[in-house]
């Protein structure tokens, strides 16, 4: 008789509520790799518009910080507590989309100069990725859907390889992971939502697993391209706000542990796939159902990475 081997199973996972952001809002961007116990927040939008505030945590309560020096909402962010990334995003009202770049140095933001602070193409409502020296953002509306993305490498942003799907879904997207091992998860069309996940590798974006939910304005945490979650979001159209979370493996999405709150347009972060938080967003169909609740994910074990024979 043969072997089996299994590498790796999920045991057991679950959500906790985590202390409440000082400022309610949604939209909001976040230092996509800071773990659960050290998360940053910046930006957003709730009653008053879009925001500057920013947020730092210890594990149980939020403080408030020095602010954004421009508000914004829908953008990219990147890093941890002590040293982050904002760029491209929306401000509103009126609406002006944008193409500046923040950097945080722990205590401070300081407005990256032109040209090298610029993206080629100002954007908001994509997906980001990646750490304050090597960042990533990719798709979103600039207005209208762009399939574009670009990597930061610490001074300026560089054109890399478009998104795989083109424009076809583009916005409204998350993104996870690292400058060279990133995910793309979900979009929207006109009267469309999508499951679509896509690979980048440093270079160029491929085909992922499909998720077992279509979703956008979703949140996601990811270490890198295969160990990723994804969670939240407005499901297919007429199903409304999901609290559904999928892992993934590289391959395959798996269902876990649903948040106790259905929410969209929330802000996600986290260093690894089983230190996910989730933050802020929307709670209802209402624009105004904003909500400064925060969950963080616990992962017990690994999940299924590969089954084989010998």
């Amino acid at each position: 008789t043969g072997n089996l081997r299994v590498d790796g199973i999920a045991l057991a996972a679950s959500w906790a509520s985590g202390g409440n952001l000082v400022n309610t809002r949604d939209s909001l961007m976040t230092a996509a790799q800071a773990p659960q116990t050290a998360a940053f927040v910046f930006g957003g939008h709730n009653a008053s518009g879009t925001l500057t505030f920013s947020e730092s945590y210890n594990g149980s309560a939020w403080t408030a910080t020095n602010a954004l020096p421009v508000s914004k909402q829908l953008g990219g962010g990147a890093g941890t507590q002590g040293a982050a990334l904002c760029f491209g995003g929306q401000t509103a009202p009126p609406a002006v989309t944008r193409a500046t770049t923040e950097s945080w140095n722990g205590s401070n933001w300081t407005a990256v100069s032109a040209p090298g602070g610029t993206l080629g193409t100002g954007r908001f409502n994509g997906g980001s990725a990646g750490v304050q020296g090597a960042a990533l953002m990719f798709g979103g509306e600039a207005p209208g859907a762009t399939a574009n993305s670009e990597e930061w490498n610490g001074s300026s942003w560089v054109e890399g390889n478009n998104l795989s799907r083109g424009t076809t879904g583009a916005n409204n997207l998350c993104g996870a992971g690292i400058q060279t091992s990133a995910l793309a998860m979900g979009g929207t069309a006109p009267s469309f939502v999508y499951n679509t996940t896509e690979e980048y590798d440093g270079t160029s974006w491929t085909g992922g697993g499909g998720m077992n939910t279509a979703r956008r304005r979703a949140a996601a945490a990811a270490s890198t391209v295969d160990s990723g979650i994804c969670f939240g979001g407005l499901a297919s159209p007429g199903s409304g706000q999901t609290a559904v979370a999928e892992l993934y493996n590289g391959t395959a999405w798996t269902n876990t542990a649903s948040m106790g709150t259905a929410r969209y347009y929330l802000g996600g972060s986290g260093a690894t796939q089983g230190d996910a938080f989730a933050m802020g967003g929307l709670l209802t169909g209402s624009a105004a159902s904003f909500t400064n609740a925060t969950e963080e994910f616990t992962a017990t074990g690994t999940q299924i990475k590969n089954i084989s024979t010998s």
